[in-house]
């Protein structure tokens, strides 16, 4: 009688250990959150991505988050920002900076910090380069070329 209640126990404790394990990895999290005024720019990115990356070697995670925040600029003296995590990125954008900017140039800031976190771009030392730190003004195709052969170059 004992043996069969200790069959019955490690019967038991296996098949919730099983269900446990399966629940777990059902219960995964993916997120794409993108603010509405930074998806068109996004969408514009991932489109050249699909186009001059045949490999597909770049993050193709699904959790992210893509915001606006207040007074980023103020505080750290950033017009953006990307933030690698464990399991995904987010990418923060001055919101006083994007309210105030032209096309050109938040497409420019959208995609140097796109091109950090789903290429791993780091910055370069040039003024005239769209991934400088020190964000200058660029003509749109400029910085569309050099975006294009980074990914090209990232995607070898």
């Amino acid at each position: 009688m004992i043996k069969f209640r200790n069959l019955l126990l490690m019967i038991n404790t296996f098949l919730i250990a099983v269900l446990l394990t399966t629940c777990a990895r059902a219960i995964e999290f993916h997120y794409k959150i993108i603010d509405i005024e930074l998806k068109p720019y996004y969408n514009e990115y991932h489109h050249l991505l699909d186009k001059n990356c045949p490999t597909k070697k770049y993050n193709k995670t699904n959790r992210f988050i893509i915001e606006l925040v207040d007074d980023m600029r103020e505080e750290h003296n950033w017009l953006g920002v990307c933030e690698q995590k464990v399991n995904g990125f987010s990418i923060k954008i001055d919101k006083g900076y994007w309210d105030t900017a032209v096309d050109s140039d938040r497409r420019q800031l959208m995609f140097h910090e796109l091109a950090h976190c789903l290429i791993y771009k780091d910055h370069v030392d040039d003024p005239n380069h769209y991934m400088d730190a020190t964000f200058g003004s660029l003509p749109e195709d400029v910085y569309m070329k050099q975006a294009i052969e980074d990914i090209q170059e990232a995607c070898k």
